[in-house]
């Protein structure tokens, strides 16, 4: 609720004064200096201010920040300079957020292509290492999702974990090992 005297334009204010004061004390406290970025002319301050709004509400990988600035009519050599500085500070790290992202669709329960596609839409071409599952991770996924189609519709299971993205080969064996 808010105070009766306070308008609705001033509580926004507000709030985003204090979210930016929150977001300065993360990156001091992970050691992202806020205040090292050069902010040149009044474009590029418009650029980097924009480019930091976004950065503290969601991480995004930098085809996905790129192609929001974009959108919002900002020159493309400004954005490359942006970037380049943004990367040195520490605030874009595409590699960081791959592996953070691969790590959430695996628990999720998806494979290794399906993943790869997502991240490829998301991010553009990024290598990440160890996409595929084990064997084991497959058999936990088949005995806590499939276990009740079991040995009856064997095929809808296959069917379903191809979706997911998980090899043929890797299904198989794992159906395998559960039946022993």
């Amino acid at each position: 609720m808010r105070p009766a005297n306070m308008s609705w334009s001033s509580q926004k204010r507000i709030f985003w004064q204090k979210r930016s004061i929150q977001t300065a004390q993360m990156s001091y406290a992970s050691g992202l200096n806020f205040n090292a970025l050069n902010w040149g002319d009044d474009e590029m301050q418009s650029i980097k201010a924009k480019a930091f709004s976004l950065l503290a509400r969601k991480s995004y990988f930098s085809k996905e920040l790129r192609l929001k600035l974009l959108e919002k009519g900002y020159p493309l050599d400004q954005i490359q300079a942006l970037f380049e500085e943004l990367q040195s500070q520490g605030w874009l790290n595409d590699e960081e957020l791959a592996r953070r992202f691969v790590q959430r669709q695996r628990d999720k329960g998806y494979g290794a292509r399906v993943i790869t596609q997502k991240l490829k839409q998301k991010a553009g071409e990024i290598e990440v290492a160890d996409l595929e599952a084990t064997q084991e991770e497959v058999i936990d996924l088949i005995q806590k999702k499939y276990a009740r189609f079991l040995p009856d519709q064997r095929e809808k299971v296959i069917r379903s974990l191809l979706r997911r993205g998980f090899s043929y080969e890797l299904i198989n064996n794992s159906l395998k090992d559960i039946n022993k």
